[in-house]
């Protein structure tokens, strides 16, 4: 690691010791300026989430949005500087949002109580300069960067475990993403997660082995890359930082830290797709498919998850359905008239007069702010986002 110039007296700025940022301030090329005018998105509010949202906090950023649907537990207490015994059982992005506030109240903050894998559009991501990924498995992972991938914005990914933090950084462009990254044992592990043969109640979730030691160490580098990113306009001379598709790694046990240039996957379906999107005027809720697909002389559309078309009884036969994967649940699974189990039929691709498209576009699993993929009749395919408020 290269050490950094001795610097002489004239390096140093006489700086009104009572600012808040005076310390910040006195680093050549610092701009708090740019710093209270950016707007970050945490997606996790976990151990790694806590320890960059107040590192965020104490920097000035000028608004953090979070992304969470949990609640706090008492696991979370000895990781998580944020959560109090009186928290558990609440949000951890109300939590949060609150400490933010109590740490730094001119930063403004934006939550999302949301699933990333399943309730969260790219356009609620497209007003953020950067994102910083907190999450804590593969399909998270996978989705945000699609996300980040269909808004064009980077984002920085952080992961630990009990001796070991890695941190990524992936711009949307033609550099390696996360997807590029994904191995075979990770596809399998990813699909073991989302198993169209395991009804949401029967998916757990594994407990990751760490410390607030390593959460700590890993979320520091998570937001030094954002900031370097954040501050690098306004430098005449950038300060050194990650590449795009480039991922950091450090140990505790024994000590150590590397970097490595990830490798572009040439067959990632995520490098696929990112042409500009047309924006349409019809909401999630309030329109079905069959509806939009007319609207704009299309003939179907293509999602990247699971939907149940029908529910098929070896002895009753079949029942048409619409409905996501992540919705079917172990009773649905078993007929109501015979008891027998059912076998559920998949599709990606929804036709316009087909009975799934007969569904708004909410019960299909597309929430506002969406990208997706339409077809015309012709088969040009098309790149459309849903608006991100309810709005007609």
């Amino acid at each position: 690691m290269q050490s950094s110039r001795t610097r002489s007296a004239s390096d140093f700025v006489d700086h009104q010791p009572e600012g808040r940022f005076s310390r910040h301030e006195a680093i050549p090329g610092w701009s708090q300026k740019r710093l209270s005018e950016a707007r970050v998105l945490v997606a996790g509010c976990g151990a790694l989430g806590n320890e960059v949202l107040k590192n965020l906090a104490l920097l000035g950023i000028g608004e953090i949005g979070l992304i969470d649907f949990d609640v706090v537990e008492s696991s979370n207490l000895a990781r998580c500087v944020f959560f109090r015994e009186g928290d558990i059982g609440k949000l951890k992005a109300e939590v949060a949002a609150k400490c933010i506030r109590e740490l730094n109240p001119s930063v403004k903050t934006k939550l999302l109580i949301a699933d990333i894998v399943t309730q969260v559009g790219a356009g609620f991501l497209e007003a953020f300069d950067v994102v910083i990924g907190c999450l804590d498995n593969i399909a998270a992972r996978y989705k945000l960067n699609r996300l980040c991938r269909m808004a064009a914005v980077p984002w920085i990914n952080g992961g630990i475990d009990e001796f070991c933090g890695q941190v990524s950084l992936f711009y949307p462009d033609e550099s390696a993403c996360y997807e590029c990254t994904i191995t075979t044992s990770m596809w399998q592990r990813m699909y073991e997660r989302n198993s169209c043969l395991l009804p949401s109640p029967r998916r757990t979730k594994m407990p990751i082995a760490t410390t607030a030691i390593l959460a700590s160490l890993t979320a520091a580098l998570q937001v030094q890359e954002a900031i370097a990113l954040l501050q690098a306009p306004t430098q005449s001379q950038p300060w050194p930082r990650m590449a795009g598709g480039e991922q950091l790694s450090l140990r505790v046990s024994p000590y150590e830290m590397s970097v490595l240039h990830l490798k572009r996957n040439r067959e990632c379906m995520a490098h696929w797709g990112t042409a500009p999107a047309i924006g349409l005027s019809a909401t999630s809720r309030q329109m079905t498919l069959t509806d939009l697909l007319a609207r704009n002389e299309m003939q179907s559309l293509e999602v990247d998850w699971d939907i149940a078309e029908a529910l098929e009884c070896p002895t009753c036969g079949r029942e048409e359905v619409a409905r996501p994967a992540w919705k079917i649940e172990d009773s649905d699974l078993a007929c109501p008239h015979c008891g027998e189990q059912r076998r559920p039929h998949w599709i990606n691709r929804i036709d316009r007069n087909s009975f799934p498209a007969k569904s708004t576009l909410a019960d299909l699993g597309i929430p506002n702010g969406a990208h997706f993929w339409m077809t015309s009749c012709t088969g040009t395919v098309h790149h459309a986002k849903l608006p991100l408020e309810e709005t007609l």
